[in-house]
Order: structure tokens, then sequence, then C-alpha cells
């Protein structure tokens, strides 16, 4: 597959994955939306009770009625039951559902905790031949029964959540009041409010759960539209990292933003519109004796959508939406209070391993984050290195193109597929193993072949030869030009062969730390230094730097989903999560990342600095050498040439002559100029001609001046990238504050 169609592939992608966290943060807001709105619900007695939903406790009834729970046998008025059978799949077990249902009555005889009124709960619709309802898929509601029937007989388990029949069972309701004293657990009506049914006490329960569902939606929503932000610049060749992060600040808090906004402001539109419905349905019963009880229900509603408020956004809302509403009703007499609850609501409590769970998450995410903007702080380390096409490498990091081939060795063969003049490979042989879709492949054995190597570079010029640079291929980060896979059966079992190889004279780029050749001391070679990248990659740098980034725009947005997920789960289960952590949660993520551009920014342009300071160091360094060479050379030449007093001097002058930047290039004609008349007087003088030492003097001064001229084109070039960086948006915002200030190629101070 080419990197065109990997680029078009992932932007396909992206563009789903951004579609995708729509919905996610649609139904993690809703499933925020829901456990708030059963917040906001007061516990009504069942007189005050008009047509919509209410929250409700209520206590079953001893009843004659009943049906046969199918695994246990007891007699219950409402059952969920399921079937598992332990199968195999691949190498692990898992349990799969056989069978599953409801059966209820048709009817549950119920009895208000406050006011002792019966009520009839209708679980469901359809007719049954033992006078009871079968449920056709799922109950309307959210029913959370507690288990009352377990069995495990070898691979076969059945469990079974009911309602007794003989005993009576404290339970509390969001249901909908249709007359005639029934109430209904309904699905999610106009008003955002879903029915449920739950043990006494347990709905904060239920909404924390759902909460957390919230949390756990939301958080995947972040981490695919962060996700598919990335692919998606990536596609369209893009990998800045501080584009990226404009587009999470727009793409995230823009989308938890004005959604949370829409769905808070709607929430709150039908909580008013449900005390709005509930006023108007007591104008007329005002004067009655139900007109008390109601009234001081309606208070209590109003009171309790008050006081669940939480944070600043929510209570602002709340006064908007509830006060105009409860100061023009008059105040109930002293006859109707406001009804007590019997039972109280428990506080939150979670397992601790669904603790442990939720802060592994937020672990992971920020392992996550860190590893995504390693990746991209190595991106950028390796983009800030100059390019080097034809000169020498200095001693430190750099980035060389040029052609692969063996040194000192004969080329390789590969042992598979017998491909030869091979420079590098990795031979893989993997066993597959399992079945279905638990089948995996598993490695057998891998044989790494990295003998030493060589890059080497383009001809400085035409008719000279091309520099030759070690490499030493051990602990690089290898991307093969050459693969080939089989598959075989041997032994009645499937095996893979995957070679993957470097041809001789393969165009490559590598990058990597220039360090003193163990094998040839005073030369250079590119090798593995600890804390620094080390790679061999194709020679097109937009693509290394596009895969890249789309690794650490990967890591990155796994590790803000699940760490956004994992802080918002947290204030769930301790209880308080509000609307104005919600506004802040939205801001953290795009903050967080435009704070890491900015780090990042930084230290490029610090290490841009000190690269301008390190080839002035190398410029310096070199022009010392220089200098110590003229001297040996001076010392020589005198006692051959001592009636060449004109040369004598240009030597001399040559050797004090103080090393100048600007006026370099001129130095370095002038000393071409002296050897050449050394040269030319020593043709003169055999004596001095066959001397080895002059020989040898003569040979590093022009090695020392071809370095010296690379050299100073480094430097040259890491001023221009460093004085361009700082002119530069977004850098220049730092330059500034920073003390960055434009450099002049100078060796005044080193």
């Amino acid at each position: 597959m080419t990197i065109g169609v990997q680029r078009k592939l992932g932007l396909l992608l992206g563009l789903g994955l951004m579609a995708l966290s729509w919905w996610l943060v649609t139904a993690g807001l809703e499933r925020l939306g829901e456990a708030r709105q059963w917040q906001r619900l007061n516990v009504s007695a069942a007189t005050a009770l008009l047509e919509g939903p209410y929250r409700l406790q209520v206590e079953t009834r001893p009843e004659r009625s009943s049906v046969t729970a199918p695994y246990s046998g007891e007699r219950v008025l409402w059952v969920e039951y399921r079937r598992e059978r332990r199968v195999r799949d691949g190498d692990s077990r898992r349990w799969r559902t056989t069978d599953h249902g409801y059966r209820s009555v048709a009817v549950l005889p119920v009895a208000d905790a406050i006011s002792g009124r019966s009520l009839a709960l209708m679980p469901g619709v359809g007719a049954h031949p033992d006078s009871s309802v079968r449920l056709a898929d799922d109950p309307p509601g959210d029913w959370r029964i507690p288990q009352s029937h377990y069995n495990r007989s070898g691979n076969i388990r059945t469990r079974e959540w009911a309602i007794p029949a003989d005993a009576p069972m404290a339970l509390e309701l969001v249901a909908e009041y249709r007359g005639e004293d029934s109430v209904v657990p309904h699905a999610r009506d106009r008003h955002g409010i879903p029915g449920t049914v739950t043990p006494a006490g347990a709905l904060e329960q239920a909404g924390g759960e759902r909460g957390l569902q919230g949390a756990a939606l939301l958080g995947a929503g972040v981490l695919a539209v962060s996700l598919g932000a990335g692919l998606v610049l990536v596609g369209v060749g893009v990998h800045t990292f501080w584009l990226y992060a404009s587009v999470l600040m727009v793409l995230i808090s823009g989308q938890l933003l004005l959604m949370g906004a829409n769905d808070m402001r709607r929430e709150w539109q039908g909580a008013a519109e449900l005390l709005e419905r509930r006023v108007e349905a007591w104008r007329p019963l005002a004067e009655s004796s139900q007109g008390e009880a109601v009234l001081a229900d309606l208070h209590a509603l109003g009171e309790q959508m008050q006081a669940s408020a939480g944070g600043w956004l929510d209570r602002r809302m709340a006064r908007l939406a509830v006060a105009d509403a409860l100061a023009a009703l008059p105040e109930p007499s002293g006859e109707a209070q406001r009804p007590t609850p019997d039972v109280a609501a428990a506080p939150l409590r979670f397992s601790l391993w669904m603790w442990a769970l939720v802060l592994m998450a937020g672990g992971a995410g920020g392992f996550g984050l860190w590893r995504g903007l390693n990746a991209i702080r190595i991106k950028r380390l390796i983009d800030n290195l100059p390019l080097n096409r034809s000169g020498r490498v200095s001693y430190g990091l750099v980035k060389k193109v040029g052609r692969l081939e063996c040194a000192g060795e004969a080329p390789l063969t590969t042992p598979y597929t017998g491909v030869k003049d091979v420079v590098a490979y990795r031979y893989l042989v993997e066993r597959y193993k399992g079945k279905g879709k638990k089948g995996r492949w598993e490695q057998v054995s891998e044989r790494l072949a990295l003998p030493p190597a060589r890059i080497v570079g383009e001809p400085p010029g035409e008719g000279e030869a091309p520099e030759q640079t070690p490499v030493a291929l051990r602990g690089a980060e290898i991307r093969y030009r050459h693969r080939r896979c089989q598959e075989v059966r041997e032994n009645g079992e499937r095996y893979r062969h995957t070679e993957s190889w470097l041809q001789q004279g393969d165009p490559v780029l590598v990058v990597g730390h220039a360090g003193l050749n163990p094998d040839a001391p005073g030369t250079l070679q590119i090798q593995q230094e600890p804390g620094q990248p080390f790679l061999v990659a194709e020679p097109d740098e937009s693509h290394l730097y596009l895969r890249r980034a789309g690794a650490g725009f990967s890591l990155i947005a796994a590790g803000l989903g699940l760490l956004l997920g994992a802080l918002m789960g947290l204030l769930v289960m301790g209880g308080s999560l509000t609307a104005d952590h919600l506004v802040l949660l939205a801001t953290l993520p795009p903050l967080l990342m435009l704070g890491c551009a900015a780090v990042l920014h930084y230290n490029d342009l610090v290490y841009l600095r000190h690269a301008v300071t390190r080839q002035r160091q190398h410029v310096w360094t070199q022009l010392q050498a220089r200098a110590d060479l003229w001297e040996n050379l001076l010392g020589l030449a005198r006692g051959y040439l001592e009636h060449e007093r004109k040369l004598l001097a240009w030597l001399a002058e040559r050797r004090d002559a103080s090393p100048d930047m600007a006026s370099l290039p001129e130095q370095l004609e002038h000393d071409r100029h002296a050897l050449a008349g050394l040269q030319a007087r020593a043709e003169a003088y055999p004596e001095l001609r066959g001397h080895e030492v002059m020989g040898d003097l003569m040979e590093r001064m022009e090695a020392t001046e071809n370095y010296l001229a690379f050299l100073r084109d480094a430097y040259l070039a890491s001023i221009e990238r460093y004085n361009a960086r700082i002119a530069s948006f977004p850098d220049l915002l730092l330059a500034g504050p920073g003390g960055f200030r434009r450099e002049a190629p100078s060796l005044a101070a080193v």
C-alpha cells in the first residue's frame, strides 16, 4: 500500500471518527442530563399526583397472583432471567447468553410510602396464558432490581433478578402517572426524564452509574474527535503540532461547550415546562383538598430543582427557569407540609475495582499523552536538524541522506528467499495460534543481520569523490524498503515467513548521533546514543514527518480521551460533577495542548540558538587546528627556504592571522594561495619535497581547509534557520518575551 493511499484512507477514517464523536458526545451529555433530571425531582406523595413524571417511594404488597421464576421456581411479581453457557473462543473462554427474558404479573400492587395510598405499577403490555405478562424485549424504563438467584453447574449458569410475591419490597420509582392510580416506568419523555425502578434509596446510585456512563461516552467522544482531527491533518499533508492544537481547541471546546450549553438549556426548559404544566393542572384544583397537597408538592419540586443546581451556571439557569413560577404561587397552608420520605437517599457507593478502573484509565491517559508529546518532540527535533547531502558530518546529532552500502564486508543474502546484494535484513517466522476471532500470529523466531554499513552522499562537485560516512546499524529504528511475506503449512500448522531488507545502493535518510568511531580513531560514525533518535527511513523527509506526526497525534488523542473521561468519572463518583466542571473540562484539553505547543516551540528556539553556538564552536576549534598546522609548516620550511623571505613572511602572516567569520572566505582563499606557493617552492628543493612530515602536514592542511569550509557553511545555515524561525509565526510570539534575538556571523565570543 503506497503512502498516498494510506493518507487517503486515513483522511476518510478521520472524517468518520469526527462524525462518530458527535454521536458519542450527544449520548454522553444525554446520560449526564438524565442523571441530573432525576436529581431535580422531589419525592412526591400519591395524594399530589397529576399527569406526568413523578418520583415515588413505594412498597410492594403480597399478592396471590404471581408468576413462577423459570430457574429458581420462586413465586414472584416480576423477574428478569438469563441463562448462559461458557464457550471457548480461541484461547479464551467467555459466557454466551442462550436464554434471556422478562416475566411479570399484569399489575404490580404497591402502596405509597408517604400517604399509604394504593397504586398500580404497570410493568408492560401483552397477555400470557397464566394471567401474567411476558415482556417482548425490554420493559419500558430502566429496571434495576437486585439479583435474587445465581446457580452454576459446570459450563451453565443461571441468574434471576426478581421482585418477590410473598414479602414486601421497598422501591423507588421515576414513573409517569396516567390517572386511575396507575403509574408506568416510561422511556425518556419530552422533558428528558427517563423512567426507572430501583430499590428504595438507590436512585442516586442509579444516577451516579448513568453519569459514569456519560463520562465514559464523553471521553470516547474526545478521543474520537482528537484522533479524527489528527488523521485528517496527516491525510492532507499537515504535521504541524500548533495547528493540531488549534484545531482541537475549536473542535473540543466548541463541541462540548456548544452542545453542553444547548443540552443544559434544553434540560432546564424541560424542567420549567414540567413545573409550568403542573401549575396549570393545579389551578382548577386550587380550592379542593387535593389542591393543598399539589401546591405543597409544587413548592417542594421548585425547591428541589434549585437545591440540585450545582455550580454558578446551573444555579443561574435554575433561577431563570424556576424562580418566576415559584414566586407566582401562594404559600401552602400549615396543614399541607412538604412530604418527607421514610427512606433517606443513600450516598454513592462504587466498588474498589471501579475506582481502580477509573484511576487506571487516568494513568493510562497521562502515559499516552506523555508518549504522544515525546513522539512530537522527537519529530520536531529531527525537523530542526539541517539536511546533510554531500559534506562531512560534525560531532553531534545529524540528519544525512545518501545511498546505503556495505562497509568492509561483502553484501548479504536473505536466508529464506535468497535475495542478493543486501545491506541489512530482518527475518521473522510466525505461527498462527487459536481459532476464530481470537486467532493471532505468534512469533516463533527472529533473525537480524545488521553489519557495518556506510552512507554515501552526493559528490560535492563535478569530478570529486562523494563523502562516505560509516553507520553502525545496531540499535537503529529501520524502515525497510523491501518486504516479502509467504504463508506455508508445515506439520498441519500455518506458518508465515516475512523478510524485510535494505538493498545495496538504496537511498535512505539516516538520523543519529555522529560520534567517535571505535574501529577508526580520529573519524566519526553515525551510531546509537541514549536519549537521542536513531533511525533509517525513506529519503523523503515529509513521509517521515507525517508518519511520526500520525503516531504522536494518535497517542495524544488516546491520552486526552482517557484522561478527560477519568477526570469526569472521578467527579461523578464523588457526587460533585457540575456544569461549571463540564465547562472547565471542555477547555482543559485545548489549553493543555496549546500550552504544550508553546513549550515545544520555546524548546525549539533554545535548541536552534544552541545549534548556532555549537556550530560556531566547531568553526573556532578548526581554526585553532589550522593555526597549529601553519606553525608546524613554518618551522619545517624555515630550514630549507631561508632565502625565500617573501614566502616565509606570508606563512608567518597566515600563522598569526586572527580568525574572523566575516572575512573567513578571503582568509581561506589566501591560505590556498600560500599552500600553492609552498608546494611550488618545494618542487625546487628535493629534500623538502620528499620530507614525510612535510607531505603529511600539507595533506592535513588541505583537509583542514576543506572541512573548515564545510563547517562555515553549516554555521551560516544554522544562523539562517534560527533567524527565519524567530521571524515566523507562531515562534515570533515567543521570540520577544523569551529574549531570542537575531544572530549575525561572528567568532568574537566563543
